[in-house]
């Protein structure tokens, strides 16, 4: 994302490690946590040493267009934005915005590339490990997350029920998964 070093104020400094503890104590995942400070720190940057009352919309639909966009930024961090500044109102409401204003631009709506059965039965085939033909049969044939696969421990597989656990998967939710014939 970033080359240069960021050059703040000890004011700048002391804004951003109080909305980057302010996340933290919320339990934002740790990626969640690194992305909007990230976020908002450029944004603070932007704007400088401006007190946080005279930070207005304009402010951040002039860092949209003379900094954001012209960084090729996609639209999701564009939203992840958006969502940042909105925590960064709640924690801060002396901001002359209101979080109400700010609105995330539409999201798209591509459909995921989707393999046939062929091509995963000739990519299963074609990997020579066990253990990485059994993790691609596992991701296809249980709809895992690559995230969820690398968390799994040989209890969290049920043989008998034809079940798998999934502990703590996306959002911090347990799921239960079914084990197709084949699979087991």
């Amino acid at each position: 994302m970033r080359t240069n070093k960021r050059i703040l104020s000890q004011f700048q400094r002391d804004v951003l490690n109080r909305f980057y503890l302010y996340l933290k104590s919320k339990r934002y995942s740790i990626s969640t946590v690194k992305t909007y400070t990230f976020l908002v720190a450029d944004f603070i940057e932007f704007v400088g040493d401006k007190p946080l009352h005279m930070i207005t919309k304009d402010e951040i639909d002039s860092y949209l267009m003379t900094d954001f966009v012209p960084k090729q930024y996609s639209i999701s961090t564009q939203r992840q934005l958006i969502s940042a500044l909105k925590l960064f109102k709640t924690m801060n409401p002396e901001l002359g915005y209101d979080s109400l204003e700010l609105t995330r631009p539409k999201r798209s709506k591509k459909l995921p590339l989707v393999l046939s059965k062929m091509e995963i039965i000739n990519l299963i085939v074609s990997t020579k490990n066990l253990k990485h033909r059994t993790m691609i049969a596992m991701l296809y044939s249980c709809g895992l997350r690559i995230s969820e696969l690398l968390q799994l421990k040989l209890s969290d597989v049920n043989l008998e029920r034809k079940q798998v656990f999934v502990n703590l998967g996306k959002g911090r939710k347990d799921r239960y998964i079914v084990l197709s014939e084949s699979m087991i």
